[in-house]
């Protein structure tokens, strides 16, 4: 089962193209939470600013530049929406 892990306000992300981006300091820090009841995976949920309802995102890799973490990629991974992509940067 999908559980609905750290609320983040799609008001706190941009969007282009089906992908969320934002800056992990914008959002609070990496409070990345459990996605599924019976698995380990990590992400967060985006909470629609104008309708309430919310997507789950579960962390699918990291971003390296130059050795350093530069950011983590996340896929959707609620039914209808599983276009949607996430990228939270590392500043």
């Amino acid at each position: 089962m999908i559980l609905k892990p750290t609320p983040i306000s799609s008001d706190l992300f941009d969007y282009e193209e089906g992908t969320f981006f934002a800056e992990v300091s914008c959002l609070g820090g990496p409070a990345w939470e459990r996605v599924y009841d019976d698995a380990c995976d990590e992400g967060f949920s985006v909470v629609s600013a104008k309708t309430g309802k919310h997507v789950v995102f579960a962390e699918v890799g990291q971003i390296e530049e130059y050795g350093e973490l530069a950011g983590w990629n996340f896929s959707c991974v609620t039914p209808g929406f599983k276009h949607l992509k996430a990228v939270v940067w590392n500043d």
